[in-house]
């Protein structure tokens, strides 16, 4: 968990990549299809069949980590772009199935509220039912008791 908070407040380095490295102009007109094409990759990973306990555990980790990358993309973008993003990720959002849409729904709330500039409960869901994607976690994750 403590390594996880590292990568949240250091992008993964990302962002030592876009800017020292002199990418954010050759990528800033594609950060909304990253953001997009990490979204899908989230959603489809998500709505895999997966039995095993250890191999879920793994998948929730691996999509809470495109997550961080797709919030990375989205911060990059001008508010009327990055609205459009989100606007793009919610109605991919609405054309998955309906388990995985209820189940994933927490997250996008919490997309939406922090695009907001709202502040959100860091463990547990909100007043709203919005959640922040973490995949590391000190009990049974959240996702995890939605998928069984």
């Amino acid at each position: 968990m403590v390594i996880e908070q590292q990568q949240i407040l250091t992008t993964q380095n990302l962002a030592v990549l876009v800017t020292d490295a002199g990418l954010d102009a050759r990528l800033r007109s594609r950060y909304g299809q990253m953001a997009a094409a990490g979204f899908e990759w989230i959603c489809a990973r998500q709505q895999m069949a997966i039995h095993d306990w250890h191999a879920r555990v793994r998948m929730i980790r691996n999509t809470a980590s495109a997550w961080r990358q797709v919030l990375f993309f989205l911060s990059l973008m001008p508010a009327a772009e990055q609205q459009a993003a989100i606007a793009a990720m919610q109605a991919h959002l609405q054309a998955q199935g309906s388990a995985f849409r209820t189940r994933f729904q927490p997250v996008m709330r919490g997309l939406h509220l922090a695009a907001g500039g709202q502040r959100l409960p860091q463990h547990d869901a909100g007043a709203q039912d919005a959640r922040v994607f973490r995949g590391w976690f000190d009990k049974r994750h959240w996702l995890l008791d939605a998928m069984a």
